[in-house]
C-alpha cells in the first residue's frame, strides 16, 4: 500500500508543468551554482495553471546551506535558526515577467520537516497539496521527494483524522485539514478557502485521501447508494489530545510566522509590498505601504498589523 502511494504522488510531481517556467528554473539554477537537487512549484499559480497571474511559489531544495550561501554566511545562519529563507525574483520571458516567492530548504531539512519530527504543519500542511518538479538533480531526487512528500500525506492524516467526527468524508477531511494548517499561521485566508481548494483538485484529494486511509488505517471505508465515507478509528482521548495540540500549533505557529515575517523585512527584497499585496489578495483589504513603512518596517509594522488583527484579517 505505501508503494502505490509513492506512486501515486511521483506520477503528480513529475507531470509537465508550465513551460513558461523554464526560464524562472535556469535562473534560480545561476543563482546557486552546483547546490540545487530539486525545485518544486506549487500554490495558485500552479492551481490556475497561469505563472503569470499572481505570484509563483517556489521552493528550492539545495545540498547543503554554506554551499547555496557561500558568500553569504549570515543567510546560512537564518535558514538554520528559524527555516526557510524566502527570495522575490523577477524573470523575463518572451511573454512578459513571471515574478516568484521562493524558499531555500536543504533536502534533508524538507523531508524532515514533512515528517512527524516536526510539530508544525508549515511544511507538511503544504505538500500533502499537489506540487510540480521543476527540477531534480537525478533520479534518486525524485524518489528522495517522493519519499518526502508521501510522508508529508501521511503526517497530515495521523494530525488531522483524531480532530474530525466519527464520520468523514474526503471533503471534509481537506477542507478541516487545510483550514486548520492555515490558522497556524499569521495567514490571510478567507472563509471557505480550505474548501475552494479542496474542489480545485477533487480527484486528486479524493484518490490520495482513499490511499491514506487504507495505509494508515485512519478511517474504515463505508460505501452506501450515494455517498463514499470514512468511520473514524480514532478514539475519544485521540480526539481531546488533538483538540489540544492544535491549539500549541496555533500559537507556536503564529509566533513562527510573525517572526518569519520580520526576517523577510530584511531577506525578502520587496518584502514589504509583497506582504501588503498578499494581504490584499486573499482578503481585499488596502494596505497603504508609506516610505517610512518600507525603510523601517520593524518600526512602523506594528501598528499595521495590530489594526489587521483587530479587522479580523488576521483570524486565530
Amino acid at each position: 500500500m505505501k508503494q502505490q502511494l509513492l506512486t501515486f504522488i511521483e506520477d503528480q510531481i513529475t507531470q509537465p508543468a508550465s513551460p513558461a517556467l523554464e526560464a524562472v528554473k535556469n535562473s534560480l539554477l545561476e543563482i546557486y551554482p552546483g547546490a540545487v537537487q530539486a525545485i518544486l512549484y506549487y500554490g495558485s499559480c500552479l492551481r490556475s495553471n497561469n505563472p503569470f497571474d499572481g505570484l509563483v511559489d517556489l521552493y528550492v531544495l539545495v545540498n547543503q546551506y554554506p554551499r547555496a550561501y557561500s558568500k553569504h554566511p549570515l543567510l546560512t545562519l537564518s535558514n538554520r535558526v528559524l527555516p526557510p529563507n524566502v527570495f522575490y525574483l523577477e524573470t523575463p520571458t518572451q511573454q512578459q515577467i513571471i515574478r516568484s516567492k521562493y524558499a531555500v530548504f536543504t533536502v534533508d531539512d524538507f523531508a524532515k520537516a514533512c515528517s512527524k519530527a516536526w510539530f508544525n504543519s508549515y511544511i507538511w500542511g503544504r505538500f500533502c497539496q499537489p506540487s510540480r518538479l521543476l527540477y531534480a538533480h537525478d533520479n534518486n531526487i525524485v524518489e528522495t521527494l517522493g519519499s518526502a512528500l508521501s510522508q508529508a500525506a501521511i503526517t497530515f492524516t495521523a494530525r488531522v483524522t483524531p480532530a474530525l467526527d466519527s464520520r468523514f468524508n474526503s471533503e471534509v477531511f481537506w477542507s478541516t485539514g487545510l483550514s486548520l494548517s492555515y490558522r497556524t499561521e499569521l495567514r490571510p485566508e478567507q472563509t471557505g478557502r480550505a474548501l475552494e481548494i479542496y474542489h480545485y483538485d477533487q480527484n486528486y484529494y479524493d484518490s490520495l485521501t482513499e490511499s491514506l486511509m487504507n495505509l494508515t488505517n485512519a478511517g474504515t471505508l463505508i460505501l452506501d447508494d450515494t455517498t463514499r465515507a470514512y468511520q473514524n478509528q480514532a478514539n475519544p482521548w485521540q480526539h481531546k489530545l488533538c483538540q489540544l495540540t492544535w491549539a500549541i500549533r496555533r500559537i507556536q505557529g503564529k509566533s513562527l510566522s510573525l517572526a518569519r515575517l520580520i526576517k523577510a523585512a530584511f531577506t525578502f527584497q520587496g518584502g514589504v509590498d509583497y506582504i501588503a499585496w498578499k494581504i490584499e489578495r486573499h482578503s481585499g483589504v488596502k494596505i497603504n505601504v508609506t516610505d517610512k513603512l518600507r525603510r523601517y518596517p520593524l518600526i512602523y509594522g506594528w501598528a499595521e498589523l495590530w489594526r489587521l488583527h483587530r479587522q479580523g484579517v488576521l483570524r486565530s
